[in-house]
């Protein structure tokens, strides 16, 4: 809607809620707006897709900021807008008065008292500093030095230029592999005081920048021992004409409300916190978190998982994708184990890319070797995130079935997909007393896939096997009939491969994750969980294809003729 259009509709609101407006600048009205308890000063702005979207608000009072609830330093009204809120389009007059309505309730709302927790709660985002710096630091309540990194910008001397990058704990490195982080060794590093308060502070009055005054006033918040540590930390800092403190305070749900001060003046002077001077600029930086205790959470990980340990036999299509979601779940470290090479064959339907091939001859021999996909896969994993362990192991399970990674395992998953192979895999693994197993497998062409979560002292992959079957024996959760001709080749018979997409492998491995998952937090299992896809293929399927729904779980449990629980 044009500005034009706007001029004419908003003298047309019909709203019990408006008691005048005027227009301000383009596409901005200021409106009185009548509350039951007050009136309310309130801007709107009404962006160029409206009525494809809604207008933005800001409060006028100016008095009032500083005391409200999701209203920022500049009075940004933070109204929580879902992405299922449907504006119908053809009645913008009915949106605004909508609108204007919503903005009245949540003002009277968020004016109680009640609701102060969570101005002190979001007190990031009330500032909402443009500056950003990175931080590997975990701040708790602890008063202590940090370590800061700047950098230099080329042709700019002086600690006056320096831009900060990062802030790390003086106590734990970093992760290495992680990123390019290991450039941040290049960087000049000093030491930072943690200035960790009690409890959350309100901000500066009336929406007013945060002040050298403001700052000395939160010492009252600091406790005996954390001011004990203070006053022994800050002897250590001369005079200088440029600091930076780390300013951290609880929040009600957890993590710290976290932000780096920069004092700077055109003098030497004293550490700000043992000396208030009202010659102090301070700078407000943000800071983007990169600990592992705020990114696993951030990701829907599970903090308490970061010290279990997972082995993924075969890292084909399924298993290097349950490697990947289990290592953002916030698995602590994963043993890959698979002793194939990955080709250009694999790229449309493994985790790894193009990116892990390789074309560059060895320089001695003049040959070019692939890489061997655990290899990769761990490389790739480690560089993605920060906080995960990977051990491969280019080789089969049966070289590493006494190697003492494989034998401290939470869990086993075994994802190489031959039913034969699954078999022999399950015997012995059974046989060198492993318990907590997941097999998932593909079956051909899209038309399903399964994954099992076993202990293997009360039933086995075996068990899904009757004895007495002849050679070509299905198992209880098989959807694709065995005897038929299943298997494609592109280039002759050394191209032979069983057909199936990367969409079929992500399908199996959520199922195969999810069981890990549950395995470790409940101890779940002697479950069988399917997903069934269309038969386009035009395959021969079994009866329980053709009566089991999109989804379905089923109870595993010893079948009384398993050879292999019963030896």
């Amino acid at each position: 809607m044009n500005q034009v259009a706007l001029t004419k509709m908003i003298p047309e609101l019909k709203s019990s809620y408006v008691e005048s407006f005027q227009e301000d600048k383009d596409r901005h009205f200021n409106f009185v707006l009548i509350g039951k308890k007050r009136k309310w000063n309130v801007g709107l702005y009404f962006p160029e897709d409206f009525p494809y979207c809604l207008p933005k608000s800001t409060l006028l009072d100016k008095d009032l900021i500083g005391t409200l609830a999701h209203v920022n330093q500049v009075g940004t009204i933070c109204m929580e807008e879902s992405d299922s809120v449907f504006a119908d389009y053809t009645r913008p007059h009915d949106i605004v008065c909508q609108y204007i309505e919503d903005v009245v309730r949540f003002l009277a709302l968020v004016s109680l008292s009640t609701c102060q927790d969570e101005l002190l709660d979001e007190l990031e985002g009330y500032y909402s500093p443009d500056k950003s710096v990175g931080s590997f630091y975990h701040a708790k309540d602890k008063a202590e030095m940090v370590y800061l990194r700047f950098s230099e910008p080329a042709g700019k001397k002086g600690r006056k230029n320096f831009v900060p990058v990062v802030i790390c704990d003086r106590n734990q490195s970093l992760p290495a592999q992680f990123s390019n982080v290991k450039q941040l060794g290049q960087y000049q590093a000093i030491n930072i005081l943690h200035l960790p308060l009690d409890n959350a502070v309100l901000p500066p009055a009336d929406g007013k920048d945060f002040s050298s005054q403001y700052f000395s006033s939160l010492h009252t918040h600091v406790n005996e021992k954390n001011k004990k540590i203070i006053n022994k930390l800050v002897k250590q800092c001369r005079t200088f004409n440029m600091f930076y403190v780390l300013l951290t305070m609880p929040r009600s749900i957890g993590e710290r409300t976290q932000f780096l001060l920069r004092f700077s003046a055109d003098k030497h002077l004293p550490h700000p916190i043992v000396e208030h001077s009202n010659d102090w600029q301070i700078d407000m930086f943000s800071l983007t978190r990169n600990s592992k205790e705020y990114l696993v959470e951030r990701g829907g990980g599970e903090i308490s998982l970061s010290n279990k340990r997972v082995a993924v036999v075969g890292c084909g299509s399924v298993g290097s994708q349950v490697a990947n979601m289990l290592a953002k779940t916030g698995i602590g470290e994963l043993v890959l184990i698979d002793r194939d090479l990955l080709s250009a064959d694999n790229i449309y339907r493994h985790h790894l890319g193009g990116r892990e091939l390789n074309y560059k001859a060895n320089e001695k021999s003049g040959a070019v070797t692939s890489w061997s996909k655990v290899s990769a896969l761990a490389c790739q994993l480690q560089q993605d995130l920060p906080y995960i362990k990977v051990l491969s192991k280019h080789s089969c399970l049966a070289e590493v079935i006494d190697d003492k990674d494989l034998g401290t395992c939470d869990v086993i998953v075994v994802a190489v997909g031959a039913p034969s192979v699954n078999l022999q895999i399950n015997k012995m693994l059974k046989n060198n007393n492993f318990n907590n197993v997941v097999f998932c497998w593909n079956e051909a062409a899209g038309v399903g896939g399964h994954s099992i979560a076993l202990d293997l002292q009360k039933s086995c992959y075996q068990c899904l096997y009757t004895e007495g079957q002849n050679l070509t024996a299905q198992s209880e959760l098989s959807l694709v009939c065995a005897g038929q001709p299943i298997s494609k080749n592109l280039t002759g018979c050394a191209g032979v491969f069983t057909p199936f997409s990367f969409i079929d492998s992500n399908r199996t491995a959520e199922l195969a994750a999810t069981q890990v998952i549950d395995i470790l937090v409940t101890n779940a299992s002697e479950l069988a969980t399917s997903w069934k896809g269309n038969n386009s293929s035009k395959l021969k399927t079994t009866d329980r294809y053709n009566t089991m729904p999109l989804k379905e779980q089923l109870p595993l449990t010893r079948h009384p003729h398993c050879r292999v629980c019963h030896d």
